[in-house]
């Protein structure tokens, strides 16, 4: 199982971006930490038109615990 953790600042992702990271590793969930509004619409934005589970948190802590819970189901 590879899990994705991906720390959202605020910033802008360039088109394609998203694109590549799940061109490089195909993972089975991935789970995006940030704090503000605009971390949320990106985390949206990034699960729209997958297959691959998506979801937003505000800690680092629920993300891993969520992601945990991927790794327990593939064992």
């Amino acid at each position: 199982m590879v899990a994705l953790l991906v720390e959202a600042n605020g910033n802008h992702l360039a088109p394609g971006v998203r694109e590549h990271a799940l061109s490089s590793v195909s993972p089975s969930a991935v789970a995006i930490v940030g704090a503000t509004s605009i971390d949320r619409v990106q985390a949206a934005r990034m699960g729209r038109n997958s297959d691959i589970p998506h979801a937003y948190f505000n800690s680092r802590e629920s993300a891993r615990e969520w992601l945990a819970g991927f790794a327990r189901a593939d064992n």
